[in-house]
């Protein structure tokens, strides 16, 4: 069967403002099959997805019938546009059409990516039109596919290859004057393969995040060395520092895997609906301040080029050499704006100690009295607000993590101080990490309170139980009455066998933390005991 292509007249109605997102990766990443998972799951994930997805040349609807009904197969065009329109059912956007966002998901061939990974092909903007490195330059969001299920040694060389690759990327976009925080999805693909014999959803949920923890480590690494790198060049010159991404890990599988607890589900993807939402969301949010970007760059041209006629090169140059040394000190702010204004929400902070250092550096430049008083405004607030958050992390810190606490008390205490810890009304710090960590910990404490109560009332009747076997061990059938006493047991969650496993599927405690709790653990001793003086007794009865 031949590839599916999209007709000139396709493009022309999903038009050139359509949002661009390409699909890159390795061959048999799992890339087309991604796609065809997204309209499996814009037909059955509708209330994940949020919203209703329409395949406009019928591609993903190929895709999705090689992937769910035969064999899915590799793409072998360089490039193939799969354009789409997507319309959210909330109706929130002021940009007219009821919402709806037009689309074009581009797959590719993997080994025209692998050659572009491995720098046999140039990635320049001036590429001809239709090819992978124009798509990739121009894209408004890049979904990098990393096969989860290959062994660790393939994963971290294509993970090498693919930070070498985004590294390429930041350079051809500064080259480019691009703004900064072009959003780059980090997908595991094949998830389901990582399910392992005998575990229930909750183990293969974990398994997910600890190979996506990984990956993503990997490259919080390799952004920390970047960073110290990329400020001056080999010869000692600053790099721009437009360009730069927004990286977003993610983990996906097609089907859901048979588990201990639930059957296989070979038609039901997982965490691809979610994906595409965040990746059109975000592709929508990076084309507008792009477009913002542009406009207002036009128009900076625009008003130097008349300011230059009105004055004069001899006025120019006067002005200049008098106002150098302040200028470069609102140049060098500017640029800070500019850059502070192209982060999202989510990631404003993570820079925030060099962002400190270059406020109070502004602040305590001896020409910051003479800057405009806009920019010292700004300047001033955005100071006082990185201060603020630093002290707020800090005492968050302080407070500590209720998974580490060893007492109910030690949590109620843990409780009680993250709740009047609260987000300062001046600042919207609800996507910053220090804010989701207070309320993922106050999440914790509830699910810790809800796991003490239940293991301790599963314990408490369980000793009571084995406590009337041993009161009446004249009775009859002894064996069987204590064998089924330890039978209960082992349904009960365990100190060693569970210390790993999460108390429910979306927690992020585990039954580790539950038992590490003083009254817990002195319940579990006395089971213990109890048990000790059962097992001989059960051992009598006949097989």
């Amino acid at each position: 069967m031949s590839q599916p292509s999209t007709s000139p007249s396709t493009r022309s109605e999903i038009g050139r403002t359509a949002l661009r997102i390409v699909l890159f990766g390795m061959p048999d990443a799992g890339k087309s099959s991604l796609l065809g998972a997204l309209l499996q799951a814009g037909q059955t994930q509708e209330h994940l997805l949020d919203g209703h997805l329409t395949d406009l040349s019928s591609g993903l609807t190929e895709l999705q019938h090689r992937l769910y009904e035969g064999t899915a197969r590799e793409t072998l065009e360089e490039v193939v546009p799969y354009p789409v329109t997507y319309k959210p059912f909330r109706q929130a956007s002021p940009a007219g059409n009821d919402g709806q966002v037009q689309a074009m998901l581009v797959d590719c061939d993997g080994r025209v990516a692998n050659e572009l990974l491995a720098r046999k092909r140039p990635l320049h903007a001036d590429t001809n039109n239709g090819t992978l490195a124009q798509a990739i330059v121009e894209a408004d969001a890049l979904i990098l596919a990393i096969d989860a299920s290959a062994p660790a040694t393939q994963v971290n060389a294509d993970f090498t290859e693919f930070a070498r690759f985004l590294r390429l990327l930041e350079h051809q976009r500064g080259h480019r004057t691009e703004i900064g925080g072009q959003p780059v999805f980090l997908v595991l693909t094949k998830c389901d393969l990582l399910a392992k014999p005998r575990d229930a959803t909750g183990d293969w949920i974990r398994h997910i995040g600890e190979r996506q923890s990984e990956v993503e480590h990997r490259f919080r690494d390799f952004l920390a060395k970047q960073a110290t790198s990329d400020k001056t060049n080999s010869q000692g010159s600053p790099i721009k520092t437009f360009g730069r991404i927004d990286l977003h890990p993610w983990a996906t599988a097609v089907k859901r895997p048979a588990l201990a607890d639930s059957p296989p589900r070979p038609r039901e993807p997982y965490g691809v609906a979610e994906l595409f939402r965040q990746c059109l969301q975000v592709a929508g949010q990076f084309r507008e301040r792009r477009q913002h970007s542009s406009h207002r760059l036009l128009w900076t041209v625009a008003g130097t080029a008349a300011m230059l006629l009105g004055l004069g090169v001899v006025a120019g140059f006067l002005v200049m050499s008098r106002l150098e040394g302040q200028g470069r000190l609102e140049t060098r702010v500017e640029r800070f704006q500019v850059r502070d204004q192209e982060r999202n929400q989510s990631a404003w902070h993570r820079n925030l100690q060099g962002d400190l250092d270059e406020l109070k550096t502004f602040v305590h430049d001896p020409g910051f009295n003479r800057l405009p008083d806009a920019k010292k405004e700004y300047l001033e607030a955005r100071l006082h607000e990185f201060t603020a958050y630093r002290g707020y992390e800090k005492a968050l810190d302080q407070i500590g993590d209720p998974k580490d606490a060893r007492t109910e008390d030690q949590i109620k205490l843990i409780e009680s101080k993250l709740h009047q810890l609260a987000v300062p009304d001046d600042y919207d710090w609800h996507l910053t990490e220090a804010c989701r960590r207070r309320d993922n910990w106050i999440e914790d404490c509830h699910d810790l309170y809800d796991a003490i109560g239940r293991i301790t009332k599963q314990y408490e009747e369980l000793i009571q139980k084995g406590q009337a076997v041993l009161d009446k061990l004249n009775e009859a059938s002894l064996p069987k009455r204590a064998k089924e006493v330890l039978d209960v047991a082992r349904s009960y969650p365990d100190p060693e066998r569970d210390k790993a496993r999460p108390v429910k599927e979306s927690a992020r405690v585990t039954y580790g933390a539950v038992f590490g709790i003083a009254s817990v653990d002195n319940l579990y001793l006395r089971w213990k005991s109890t048990r000790d003086k059962l097992e001989p007794f059960a051992k009598l009865e006949k097989p």
